[in-house]
């Protein structure tokens, strides 16, 4: 006998709903109430457990005082009676869900939430150190002149403000207890917060450690090197740019390829002398092979000077690599950038989780998962805290997606039917090349997820030559380059930034700025190709 509904002691004839009751002990202390005489069950929980000496093994008359007093309400109940299974509180306090990080995936999951069809409204809580949300996508945009601050990284006031319910807590997790469901936050303001769900969104768990080039942090300190990953040092550079006249920079990956090319576009001397040089011991590893060559061809184009080796030191004048035959060179330059695994995040501004009881599901510093995005009932992990998919930010995002639906489904007592089961879903990749200029690869059949449902009239007609062409090509994948792969960038990033009042406010901008880039023949500031 495991009837579905909450649990019910049961006192002779007399019911009493009490939430979460499993354990013996809890059990013992109510018998030590009762009075003599009177007999205590458990219903929906073990048929073979007794509690109390001399008490039958689920006798028919217990069984049958069972029923009675709840069978006639379960139809009443059955969606109140799982919905707090978490925590077991009463009925009357909304749900507290508790998102860790506000990034690409926990922001888009906090403000899910509040679309959803609660019944009783659930208070979110995004917890992030920082008073801005970054689109990291434009990160190098914004570095190079492109696109403005507001634009890519507003404040989270200003973007909940589209949220009811959501509350942004600027400061850092450090601990997340999923037997007593609370978390530590390093700001002691707080305390611990309870939580019936909660969404590690984090980047990371725990400290990694990250190689870290000799001599980068001393350079770093002299203002003679910088790394390349957050809002303070595309601002950094950006200060910097018209003091330049030679850049290395140490990676060849998607940031390190973009990175140069929109360097070459701003500094076009230092690019035309060949003193923006890019080292690594492989271009775009992991990228598609059509955006590999073409990203190529353009980069030569540019006159970027391509180094294949590897970097072992970084000093006040340059660097130093071993080149592919193994011959160690001297390379001098006003300002090393490093990018990717070799440059290293800020400790402080790290979100460091430890999962009490869960250690032994994270690995290196990723989380494994189940096919509905948990770590453990009620502990939700996406982005690249979460292993087994590829760490981009459509995935985040779609993940974000699948995530806020289950936990949903799970406070509303929802059957396991109803939940998402998460699959990765690749809508293609696009590397820019400038800001007139990119490299993609699309996905023929996401055409209809890539760009925003509706377009101002302009733009759309654009955008319908690009689609066109790959409408007619028809095959899986469609390599696209030039202006019309960097307007469908735009227009798919565009479209994946939070909140609708801030799309259009950014898209009202890029239509007024590309309008006046174009009559005054300055292509290099026109956001939008082609306009």
């Amino acid at each position: 006998l495991k009837p579905p509904w909450h649990k019910h002691v049961v006192l002779e004839r007399m019911e009493a709903p009490i939430p979460m009751l499993k354990s013996a002990a809890v059990c013992g202390r109510l018998a030590r109430l009762s009075a003599p005489g009177e007999k205590l069950v458990v219903a929906n929980d073990c048929p073979s457990r007794r509690y109390t000496d001399g008490l039958p093994r689920w006798s028919s008359g217990v069984a049958a005082a069972t029923l009675t007093g709840v069978a006639r309400r379960w139809k009443a109940r059955r969606h109140r009676c799982r919905r707090r299974v978490v925590r077991g509180s009463l009925a009357s306090e909304p749900p507290s869900i508790l998102v860790l990080g506000g990034g690409l995936g926990g922001l888009n999951l906090a403000m899910r939430l509040s679309q959803m069809p609660w019944r009783t409204k659930p208070e979110v809580k995004l917890i992030d150190p920082k008073d801005r949300y970054v689109f990291l996508p434009l990160l190098i945009d914004y570095a190079t002149g492109i696109v403005e601050l507001d634009e890519f990284a507003p404040t989270f006031q200003d973007l909940l403000e589209e949220a009811p319910g959501v509350q942004h807590i600027q400061s850092l997790a450090s601990e997340v207890d999923w037997r007593r469901r609370k978390v530590g936050l390093f700001e002691g303001d707080e305390g611990k917060l309870n939580f019936d769900a909660v969404v590690i969104a984090s980047g990371s768990l725990g400290v990694q450690e990250a190689p870290i080039l000799p001599g980068l942090s001393d350079a770093m300190a002299d203002g003679k090197a910088l790394c390349f990953r957050s809002l303070a040092d595309a601002e950094s550079l950006r200060e910097r740019l018209k003091s330049l006249s030679s850049v290395a920079i140490i990676g060849a990956g998607y940031v390190g390829v973009e990175l140069a090319a929109g360097l070459a576009e701003v500094l076009p001397e230092a690019a035309a002398a060949g003193q923006i040089a890019l080292f690594g011991s492989r271009f775009l590893p992991g990228c598609e092979e059509a955006n590999q060559r073409r990203s190529a061809e353009f980069v030569d184009k540019l006159g970027i000077v391509r180094k294949e080796g590897r970097v072992t030191s970084v000093d006040a004048e340059g660097l130093t690599w071993s080149s592919a035959d193994g011959e160690s060179r001297k390379h001098e330059c006003d300002l090393v950038i490093a990018t990717g695994a070799l440059a290293p995040s800020d400790s402080k501004t790290c979100l460091t989780l430890q999962l009490t009881a869960l250690q032994d599901s994270v690995e290196k510093g990723r989380a494994v998962i189940d096919e509905y995005l948990r770590v453990a009932p009620g502990v939700f992990c996406l982005g690249d805290a979460s292993a087994g998919s590829p760490a981009t930010g459509q995935i985040a995002m779609q993940q974000a997606e699948a995530a806020a639906w289950n936990i949903y489904a799970q406070l509303s007592g929802l059957p396991r039917v109803a939940w998402r089961r998460f699959k990765p879903s690749a809508l293609g990749e696009f590397i820019a090349l400038g800001s007139t200029e990119a490299a993609g690869v699309v996905e023929a059949s996401q055409m209809g997820n890539l760009l925003p449902p509706a377009l101002p009239p302009a733009v759309a007609r654009l955008a319908a030559s690009a689609t066109a062409a790959v409408s007619e090509i028809g095959s899986a994948k469609v390599d696209i380059g030039g202006k019309s792969a960097s307007l469908l960038r735009r227009l798919a990033y565009l479209y994946r930034l939070p909140g609708l009042r801030h799309r259009l406010r950014v898209a009202e901008n890029w239509l007024r700025r590309s309008s006046r880039a174009s009559a005054s023949g300055d292509l290099s500031a026109n956001v939008l190709p082609g306009l």
